[in-house]
């Protein structure tokens, strides 16, 4: 990841708060129209576990970066920018969540599958088998999106669920 200091911010940027390894927890912004979903979602899993960009992302070598600022960071993958600042308020709260949340799907996805595919609300996992597609992928993927693009907000809801053949 490479610093690139403080930028206009595009006039749409989308949040994520992350709880990080040193304890802060900060505000992740990224751009739809220049960085892929799955792309921000990588990003998001690999810098959970490591420090804040304050102190030092993954070099764990404190930074002089302005504690009250946005900054931009370069996604390694395609180039574009990453932003991030410190959150704030509810987000605090939110982004400590939203991190457990992610490191416990991501520890069922390598370490517990068969307890991942017991959380698949039965209905859906037929409708997908039904389909054509791998459940277990299908429903990592639900849940990343909407832990991390969603904020958290269950989008595989009893109301639609019911909905389904």
């Amino acid at each position: 990841m490479t610093y690139l200091g403080i930028k206009q911010l595009p006039a749409k940027i989308a949040w994520t708060p992350l709880k990080h390894r040193c304890g802060c927890v900060a505000d992740w912004g990224w751009d739809s129209e220049a960085i892929p979903p799955p792309q921000f979602i990588a990003w998001c899993i690999n810098v959970v576990g490591e420090n804040c960009p304050w102190h030092g992302g993954e070099t764990e070598q404190d930074m002089p970066i302005p504690a009250n600022e946005t900054i931009a960071l370069t996604h390694p993958g395609s180039g574009a920018s990453i932003y991030v600042r410190k959150a704030t308020g509810s987000d605090v709260a939110l982004g400590e969540q939203l991190a457990a949340d992610l490191q416990g799907l991501m520890e069922k996805a390598t370490n517990n599958k068969l307890a991942l595919v017991g959380e698949i609300p039965p209905r859906y996992r037929k409708w997908l088998y039904a389909n054509g597609y791998d459940p277990l992928e299908a429903w990592l993927d639900q849940r990343l999106t909407d832990i991390v693009l969603n904020r958290g907000e269950v989008t595989v809801t009893p109301e639609m669920l019911n909905q389904v053949p």
